[in-house]
């Protein structure tokens, strides 16, 4: 497993992404809620795009639904990963 990443600034203020060590690896709740949303946005846009004439991310709308349709089969199998891996712990 790669370790996570972290933004560290530099001397001049430059930020930099670098691998994080153990003593850096805690949980950041932020960071989970940033996911979070970008997941919400990224399916809230596919399933938009479906429900137009003209969709902008797909040739026509029958491709549109059929991106929907995978979109909502990975969210249903991430969810039952998520309740495995729980009910595993």
């Amino acid at each position: 497993m790669v370790p996570p990443m972290t933004n560290t600034t530099t001397e001049k203020g430059a930020k930099s992404t670098a691998a994080a060590t153990k003593d850096e690896a805690a949980f950041d709740r932020a960071e989970f809620s940033r996911l979070f949303s970008r997941v919400r946005s990224e399916c809230s846009s596919v399933v938009l795009d479906a429900e137009k004439k003209r969709p902008l991310f797909s040739k026509d709308g029958a491709s549109a639904v059929a991106k929907r349709d995978a979109v909502l089969k990975a969210l249903e199998s991430f969810i039952e990963m998520v309740d495995s891996a729980k009910r595993e712990a």
